[in-house]
């Protein structure tokens, strides 16, 4: 029998690695940016980039989730010509989409950028990005690589995207905004060349003969809607600010705020690698029936990714200060409240992305969406209201009730349908514990007088300890989640082992 817990540690590693090279590079190329373009030309870019993503969803239309289904199914049976069938028909469809999308943008790019981003500089990157993004199309070769099980190809993708998007950076960032537009483009088409490369080595993809069939375009278009639904809601739910902000506020707040959004969701790397490899685990498992175990792992999950998450929590709201002077500048310290609240979001979206990639694997595609859709309504109608009186500030409070509801929601729906006991004490336990810890390193910085990076790793590394033994002293910790740990063979030496299983309940 599968060792379950393992697997998903185990799978989640390569991920993890990756997903942290892609989330490093991509962060250093935004530090960057910010140092070496005007604030406003820095919110300008963004801005683009935020005006351009909103329209992915309707190119997408849930079709990659579909397109990995159905590959995965045909690639079992060793259906190659249907794996090709689907992946052309997943990718035509997009296509289409995309191209209609994106021509009216370049047409009237002029009229655009006028209008909405208020300068006339933005027209032609708005072209380029609008051309980057049809390229970017042709990513789906990622979801094939996902269907053959070919992970390792699937997650490299992103990361090197990132790196040569960097490295072009590098050579035409004195060209401003355009020049930055230039390397998204450049970066695409170059990663997108490997990648297909690649994939003639490990799959025949010129050599198969495929027909379009109008029954699996049934499939998959009959899979991909409830998926789109959700993937619209969440789409919002990630664009919102930048765009309401663009429009209610300046570009100078859109650049404040985009220095605050990534260096808090740095936070993410803890859930989302872990989602990738929950997802097939859930749907295996659901498939067999196996619901206890299915359960326990979802409860373990849940518990143990919310209390790794808090104490860096701690950190980015004590710190913000430091982080934002030293990766963008001084102008970017305005942005510290807007990160404060953004970084305490994080342990939202963890038990949010945890619970609803569940859902997704159980079936319960519907129930995604009522999910999604809540969260994303209620992120839209925050923001509308406060972004035009608190600016930045605002759109983070938005965005975190936002989460807090799609958290208390999804985790409703997944103990409801999988009968799982939601950890709710340990949960409560380990904010409490966080807030003793928060404020005992609010006190340290009260009366510390050093450098701010050895104020900061001194009092991490106080608070942290002080967060562990009131994670043991109120029994947030079982016994249970030790063998876990034994079980997915964490090499815990023994005398912490013992520690351990002498201070769990």
């Amino acid at each position: 029998m599968k060792n379950y817990a393992e697997l998903i540690v185990k799978g989640s590693l390569f991920v993890f690695l990756m997903y942290a090279i892609g989330t490093a590079s991509g962060y250093i190329l935004r530090i960057y940016l910010a140092k070496n373009l005007s604030l406003e030309d820095f919110g300008l870019f963004y801005a683009l980039l935020a005006f351009s993503g909103i329209f992915i969803l309707f190119r997408d239309l849930g079709l990659s989730s579909a397109m990995v289904k159905y590959i995965a199914e045909s690639n079992a049976k060793n259906l190659h010509k249907d794996s090709k069938t689907y992946f052309l028909t997943g990718l035509g469809i997009q296509l289409i989409i995309g191209t209609v999308i994106m021509a009216p943008i370049i047409l009237f790019s002029n009229q655009i950028a006028v209008a909405y981003f208020k300068t006339p500089a933005a027209s032609l990157p708005l072209i380029i990005v609008a051309a980057t993004y049809i390229i970017s199309i042709f990513f789906s070769i990622q979801y094939l690589f996902q269907g053959l099980g070919k992970i390792k190809h699937y997650s490299l993708i992103e990361p090197m995207r990132n790196v040569l998007t960097l490295f072009f950076a590098l050579a035409l960032v004195s060209l401003g905004v355009l020049g930055v537009a230039l390397s998204y483009l450049f970066a695409a088409v170059l990663s997108l060349a490997i990648a297909y490369l690649a994939l003639i080595k490990i799959f025949p993809l010129f050599t198969l003969k495929a027909q379009i069939s109008f029954d699996k375009t049934k499939k998959l278009l009959i899979f991909s809607l409830p998926v789109f639904l959700a993937a619209t809601a969440g789409t919002i739910l990630g664009y919102t600010d930048t765009i309401l902000i663009t429009y209610f506020r300046s570009l100078t707040e859109v650049g404040l705020y985009n220095a605050a959004m990534p260096t808090s969701q740095l936070l993410w790397i803890v859930a989302s690698p872990i989602t990738i490899v929950l997802l097939p685990v859930s749907a295996e498992l659901w498939a067999k029936k196996e619901r206890q175990l299915l359960s326990k792992i979802v409860q373990t999950s849940l518990k143990l990714s919310f209390l790794a998450i808090i104490p860096l929590i701690i950190v980015f709201v004590s710190f913000p200060e430091i982080f934002l002077r030293l990766f963008f500048g001084e102008a970017y310290v305005a942005a510290s409240t807007a990160m404060q609240i953004l970084a305490i979001n994080a342990a939202f979206f963890t038990l949010f992305a945890i619970s609803s990639t569940v859902l997704l694997g159980i079936g319960k595609t519907k129930i995604n969406v009522i999910v999604y859709s809540s969260a994303a309504l209620l992120n839209l109608a925050g923001n509308i209201l406060l972004v035009p009186s608190f600016g930045i500030a605002g759109a983070a409070f938005s965005t975190t009730a936002s989460y807090l509801a799609g958290s208390v929601l999804s985790l409703y729906y997944l103990e409801k349908n999988l009968l799982v006991r939601m950890p709710l004490d340990s949960i409560f336990k380990a904010v409490f514990c966080g807030l003793g810890a928060l404020l005992i390193v609010f006190a340290l910085k009260q009366v510390l007088n050093i450098g701010p990076w050895i104020e900061l790793l001194f009092s991490a590394v106080i608070g942290s300890l002080f967060y562990a033994f009131f994670i043991f002293f109120f029994r947030a910790v079982g016994k249970e989640d030790v063998k876990m740990l034994e079980r997915i063979k964490v090499r815990v030496p023994k005398g912490l082992s013992y520690i351990l299983n002498k201070l769990a309940k």
